[in-house]
């Protein structure tokens, strides 16, 4: 690899592992989210989650095993600005899904859940689309798949975006039936991931 390259592959493993580390709950990823998934409510919850987590593993370990020369990547010739966009879209996803975590608070859950004397939240990015944590995921997966090019990860990402869309499916579905005011709030916010497209 390139000097490029070397720190497109680095600056993109050191977004995965600071969102893990503290987005996630660093050693407690696992655990946390197989709980999660197993005390939901809905089957389809529980396999969303779990196929999320399978699906990140995979990306943030291939992109381990590129970085670190023991796979070597089947889109090897992909030119170097793109692999940088993938590099930009992972940093700039990491820092969006912190921004958009910060507005939720409190409410906050991996599973589709309420949390004690829930409200909607209606600032900030929630002003744009109903689930802007999703978008802001989605970015940093489709970079890291740009600048770790395999299949593999090809799939994974497609396999990431329908978990996503079937995930804000079935929260809209959930927080309408059980949160006053999310149905006004849908009304109000159309678009569920991107403005004025969905």
């Amino acid at each position: 690899m390139t000097f490029m390259q070397t720190f497109f592959s680095f600056l993109t493993l050191f977004c995965w592992v600071y969102w893990l580390i503290f987005y996630w709950g660093g050693g407690r990823l696992l655990a946390r989210d197989v709980k999660h998934a197993v005390t939901s409510n809905s089957r389809l919850d529980t396999g969303l989650l779990v196929s999320i987590l399978i699906l990140v593993l995979i990306l943030f370990g291939t992109g381990v095993l590129i970085s670190f020369g023991w796979v070597t990547p089947s889109g090897a010739g992909a030119p170097l600005w793109l692999r940088g966009i993938g590099a930009l879209l992972t940093l700039g996803g990491m820092i969006g899904t912190f921004y958009c975590r910060h507005y939720l608070g409190k409410f906050w859950a991996a599973d589709t859940t309420l949390q004690p004397h829930h409200q909607v939240v209606d600032t900030g990015p929630y002003r744009l689309v109903r689930h802007p944590i999703y978008t802001m995921a989605l970015a940093m997966y489709l970079g890291t798949t740009l600048v770790f090019p395999t299949w593999w990860n090809g799939l994974a990402f497609v396999g990431l975006l329908v978990t996503h869309l079937l995930k804000t499916w079935s929260e809209d579905r959930f927080l309408r039936a059980e949160l006053a005011g999310y149905a006004d709030y849908q009304t109000q916010v159309r678009f569920r991931l991107i403005p004025g497209v969905w």
